[in-house]
């Protein structure tokens, strides 16, 4: 636009206003350019008629504003051939590289000397920007005018019309008090091809159902996949229960189903394709392939029973006293894939009708316990043992092993069930301090009897702990400082001589009678302590006396040995012996007197009764025999563990312990908590299936004698059942 202002006017001179004319008259002289000639002169006419002066910009600048150009390219057209790109060219690629530069005195068209005015024209040179208007290629500034056009995506989409890229660079240049100017140039990308893409799924997982009776051949669906470069497809499919058509991609039943077959199957499909999009030009040609999972449905009535998951079934639990009412003890996980009210599953313990057995006898565990079931998920169904009231596994008499049956059962036509065996059991607490037999001890130690002997063993200190295990296992400590000569065995609690000293002769008379204090801690987490400790004094007989009565066998102040569970069936008028460890059953003692005096057998624990007691005494002189005899059957999997007092009753009393461990035998008969069972089969399948499963328990302690296997009692069976159904031993 021209501005003007006519306050300010002024003659211009003869020799501008010719100089403009003579301008005007060799633009004239190009025919091409009588446009602009026409606003020449119109320009002409209003400077003649105006007489006025052009302000703010001269000319030139007027001419510079109407007729400038944008940056300069090194070239209008870029063409690239398939030779020099492949649509396999990774983002951030190099395409080509290109200049540039703005316009200037010699490059920018309709320019005017600045000889008219004598003002030097502003040709100060902008910023320069290049971009690309297809958003698959960018543009990067290298310096001095250089840019590179590098790629943006990958692969580059060999399938664009005419399979090339046909696009604008855009240079833009800006100023700071002008009106930005910009060019363009053209780009084109021949694009060769190249098996860049896996095929795809199209949709990615499908489902497909099937009739469990179809015959092989059977056709149900068909898989589709497409592949981004045109490649043709290959189908293969990983089962050998179905196949697919490779071409086609149509699935058919390959072998007949089992009698028993799964309700689903997940199975691999791969689509691969043949790289055609890259031959002949490039080989070897890469090759793509894309697995999925189809699901195949197979519809099924009820043929199957409820499976208990985990490996739960014939395990053992355990809980600790502690737990309270409701407490969880363990949970049950049933699986059940049938459909509808088939897989609908009830997880629950039997009637108490079935609970009887055939004798008449009861299981007194179940209402000590309930299951709590869960809202049943999918296939699955959740229940939670709890129990059903408080525990107490040191009172007297008390269960600590329950036998357990569940029972998990479908909702289908025919119903369908399994039985689940569980053994609980109660865990003690270390809740009970060790509990001194007696709090006052007293022995006299006889130098005739031990003669030189530095290892010498006088007497056993006894506690007991109500609890069981580590809970139950007691360590012995002296509690008083500075005890001259003895100490203390911590495990069996016998009071033995210190390490340094030689022997009994070696003790000084006039120490005694020594007595110090005795506490017993048991082995628990976190252990516990006696409350009251027992008190030791022992008195020293230095001269030639002998004691009143002693072992003909130290190793009857403590005998630890095994006997078998059976002993009482079959050894009930022998003392009970073990030859291996050269213990004939005899106990003999000496009595310094002639006067007889028995050996008594008990508990060392308090109203604890023990089915042990004493032989008959025989006498030879002054010697003495008895023995310890089992008053009544023994059973390990009530108490496999007794510990025996015997003391010959004579002053001081002379005592030893024994400790007695029962060898499990097979003495426990296999059990089945259920009284009878109705089970349901489906007409005409066929093969190996299972229809249930029910297991027996065994109370036996040790393997093999409670590991338990199955068989059909073909004497009890129906004739008809030999042949068609089977028990699996394990």
């Amino acid at each position: 636009m021209i501005h003007y202002a006519p306050q300010a006017r002024q003659r211009i001179s003869d020799e501008a206003i010719e100089r403009f004319h003579n301008e005007c008259a060799m633009i004239q002289s190009d025919v091409k350019h009588r446009y602009l000639l026409i606003h020449c002169l119109f320009i002409f006419l209003i400077i003649n008629l105006t007489s006025t002066q052009i302000c703010q910009n001269d000319i030139p600048d007027f001419f510079y504003n109407v007729s400038f150009a944008g940056p300069l390219f090194d070239q209008s057209i870029y063409t690239i051939t398939t030779s020099n790109f492949s649509v396999l060219s990774p983002i951030g690629t190099n395409v080509f590289t290109f200049n540039v530069q703005p316009q200037t005195n010699y490059t920018r068209p309709s320019f005017i000397s600045t000889s008219v005015t004598g003002r030097a024209l502003n040709i100060t040179p902008g910023i320069i920007t290049v971009t690309s208007n297809d958003p698959s290629f960018i543009v990067t500034s290298l310096s001095n005018g250089s840019y590179a056009l590098v790629t943006n995506t990958f692969p580059l989409n060999y399938f664009s019309p005419y399979n090339r890229y046909l696009f604008n660079l855009i240079a833009t240049q800006t100023y700071p008090n002008r009106p930005l100017v910009s060019s363009t140039a053209i780009v084109q990308i021949n694009l060769e091809n190249y098996n860049v893409h896996a095929p795809i799924f199209i949709p990615s997982n499908q489902i497909f159902s099937i009739s469990e009776t179809a015959i092989i051949g059977t056709r149900f669906g068909t898989v589709y996949a497409s592949d981004a470069d045109n490649d043709g497809i290959i189908y293969s499919i990983s089962s050998s229960q179905f196949s697919i058509d490779s071409l086609t991609g149509v699935l058919q039943l390959q072998q007949t189903f089992q009698s028993s077959p799964a309700s689903q199957y997940f199975v691999s499909v791969t689509a691969s394709d043949d790289g055609t999009s890259c031959l002949p030009a490039r080989s070897p040609c890469p090759r793509f392939s894309t697995t999925t999972i189809i699901t195949i449905n197979v519809t099924a009535v009820n043929k199957r029973s409820p499976q208990f998951l985990n490996q739960i079934c014939g395990s053992t639990i355990s809980f600790y006293e502690s737990n309270i009412i409701g407490a969880n003890i363990t949970t049950l996980t049933v699986f059940d894939d049938d459909r509808g009210e088939n897989g609908q599953i009830s997880i629950s313990f039997p009637s108490e009708q079935s609970r009887t057995t055939v004798s008449g006898l009861r299981n007194t565990a179940y209402s000590q316990f309930y299951m709590q079931q869960l809202t049943q998920t999918s296939t699955t169904r959740t229940a939670v043992l709890r129990t059903n009231t408080s525990f107490d596994y040191d009172a007297p008499g008390a269960a600590r092993v329950w036998y357990l049956f569940v029972l998990a059962t479908d909702n289908g036509t025919p119903q369908r069930q399994s039985f689940c065996s569980l053994r609980i059991n109660l865990l003690d607490l270390n809740d009970n301090p060790p509990v001194f037999i007696m709090t006052s001890w007293n022995y006299t130690i006889y130098r005739s009897a031990f003669g030189n002997s530095n290892n010498a063993r006088f007497l056993r200190i006894i506690a007991s702990d109500a609890d069981s295990g580590l809970n139950g296992m007691i360590n012995y400590y002296i509690g008083t400082i500075n005890v001259p000569y003895f100490t203390i065995n911590q495990t069996t609690g016998t009071i033995i001589l210190r390490n340094n000293i030689p022997g009994v002769f070696s003790l000084d008379v006039n120490q005694f009678p020594i007595t110090f204090q005795v506490y017993a801690q048991d082995r628990g987490s976190p252990p516990r302590v006696s409350e009251a400790n027992a008190t030791v004094t022992i008195y020293y007989n230095n001269g030639n006396d002998p004691p009143p009565a002693r072992w003909s066998d130290p190793r009857y102040e403590e005998l630890n040995f095994p006997i078998i569970e059976k002993y009482y069936e079959r050894y009930s008028d022998r003392p009970i012996f073990n030859d291996t460890y050269g213990f004939n059953g005899t106990i003999i003692y000496q009595l310094t007197s002639q006067t007889s005096s028995i050996m008594t057998v008990s508990s060392p624990f308090p109203n604890t009764y023990i089915p042990f007691s004493d032989a008959p005494v025989s006498k030879n002189g002054n010697i003495f025999s008895s023995g310890i005899v089992v008053t009544s059957g023994l059973h390990a999997e009530i108490q496999s563990v007794y510990l025996i007092y015997i003391r010959v009753l004579v002053n001081p009393p002379l005592i030893g312990s024994t400790t007695i461990t029962l060898i499990d035998q097979n003495d426990q008969i296999p059990t089945f908590d259920i009284r009878s069972i109705v089970l349901s089969v489906v007409e005409n399948e066929s093969g190996n299936r299972i229809i249930a499963q029910i297991q027996a328990f065994d109370r036996d302690v040790d393997y093999p004698n409670n590991y338990v296997q199955y068989r059909l009692n073909g004497n009890l069976s129906d004739s008809e059942v030999n042949g068609n159904f089977f028990v699996a031993s394990n």
